[in-house]
């Protein structure tokens, strides 16, 4: 009967789930700062949740650039909402599979088309991810205009995060302060980068989507179907996914 009940694990999406015991004290820091364990109803798995130190919000962003140094060409951004761990299954539910619709609360997509690319790795590996994606703008200072527009109106209580984000993303940044798009004091603070976080859970910090395959991460995030690495949209999602289930990790018994 054991392969039936890994069988069930493999398939199971955990969405109903019962109260098993809170964590307290040292156990905590071993539990990897989860406050409370939780048993499927369905396949027997127990997960560990609760986190002590939660991020309400996720704004996840991707560059595309003409070169590893060149312009952004193509920019999207991805914000999730996730309220703390309560008391309800329903609760739970959201929190364990971060956005059970899989549906970013607001989502970015700005595109110069392929006319704005020269450099021939891009051209080659970047652009054909493109294919279906039609322009959005007609210059680099609308679209990064308009992105500026965005991130300020959705950075607020936001981890921002994005996977190996120097030297690509962080000039994105740079960018933005330099036309006088956001003020001084509008960076990140901090910026988190998913490959760190990758890092330091002994993972390859390289990618993501590794760590997605691994993991079935992606299974909640049916948003990204029609999509592939390279597209702003793709990456942006990915990095999301990734990241949430890093913070949350479940541990199989």
């Amino acid at each position: 009967m054991n392969w039936m009940r890994k069988l069930k694990k493999l398939g199971c999406n955990h969405t109903n789930v019962s109260f098993l015991r809170n964590i307290s004290g040292d156990e905590i820091n071993y539990s990897g700062g989860r406050r409370s364990t939780w048993v499927c109803d369905r396949c027997g798995e127990v997960i560990l949740d609760g986190p002590l130190f939660h991020s309400p919000k996720v704004f996840s962003f991707d560059a595309e650039t003409d070169g590893l140094w060149g312009r952004p060409f193509a920019l999207s951004a991805v914000v999730y909402d996730s309220s703390p761990i309560g008391n309800t299954l329903t609760q739970m539910g959201q929190m364990y599979s971060v956005v059970k619709t899989g549906h970013p609360a607001k989502s970015f997509v700005g595109y110069l088309g392929p006319d704005a690319v020269t450099d021939g790795w891009v051209r080659e590996n970047v652009l054909p991810a493109l294919k279906e994606l039609e322009p959005t703008h007609d210059s680099y200072e609308s679209m990064l205009s308009d992105f500026a527009a965005f991130y300020m109106q959705h950075k607020s209580e936001a981890d921002i995060i994005a996977h190996i984000g120097v030297p690509v993303e962080s000039q994105v940044i740079e960018e933005m302060h330099r036309l006088g798009l956001i003020g001084e004091w509008d960076a990140p603070f901090p910026m988190i980068d998913v490959g760190s976080v990758l890092k330091g859970r002994s993972e390859n910090p390289l990618s993501v989507d590794e760590y997605n395959a691994r993991h079935q991460t992606l299974r909640n995030f049916p948003e990204v179907c029609g999509l592939s690495p390279h597209h702003p949209l793709y990456d942006s999602i990915a990095a999301a996914a990734a990241y949430y289930h890093l913070l949350g990790k479940k541990v199989r018994q």
